[in-house]
């Protein structure tokens, strides 16, 4: 969804996905490293990449972002809330991804996971965010769980096993 929000951190800045981040965004996707942590883990090309982007643009459940790390004020990586659905006070976290070398190890994945989590709640409304990830992806789930995520089940999806986590509006840590 096409969106004017900004999200201000301590050391990031989330702003909106915009479609001169395409490339960016597709070349940061097909890095091996961080490919092999999604469920759906294939290379994707630049005609699936506008595809999608058209598709994400229609959705008014989809709200992505783009880090850009204050230090050098350029964008790192990306994250995203989406399945929004506004009945049940509920939206699904994910595509989460840092993308620039020079941002891995300075804990942007956990402030960009806090912001847009708080984002959620005190903007959107909304009551849970919930997530899956790969049950071996043990840096995501130790960010998550710091954040305030439980694992609330245990699933096998493509040969994968994977965790659903949830946290719940008022049990997350605070900034």
């Amino acid at each position: 969804m096409k969106h004017e929000y900004i999200i201000k951190g301590n050391n990031i800045q989330l702003r909106p996905l915009d479609e001169n981040d395409l490339k960016t965004l597709m070349d940061w996707r097909n890095k091996d490293e961080i490919r092999e942590w999604f469920l759906n883990n294939k290379v994707i090309t630049k005609e699936e990449q506008i595809k999608w982007f058209e598709k994400y643009i229609a959705n008014s459940d989809d709200i992505m972002f783009i880090i850009e790390y204050s230090k050098f004020n350029v964008p790192v990586g990306a994250v995203a809330l989406y399945n929004i659905d506004r009945k049940n006070d509920m939206a699904e976290f994910g595509r989460l991804m840092i993308g620039e070398e020079i941002a891995r190890g300075r804990y942007i994945g956990y402030e960009a996971t806090k912001l847009i989590c708080d984002f959620a709640f005190s903007r959107l409304g909304m009551s849970e965010v919930y997530l899956t990830v790969l049950a071996d992806n043990y840096a995501a789930i130790k960010t998550y769980e710091k954040v305030g995520f439980k694992v609330i089940c245990k699933y096998i999806h493509k040969y994968k096993e994977v965790l659903k986590m949830n946290i719940i509006k008022n049990n997350m840590v605070r900034l």
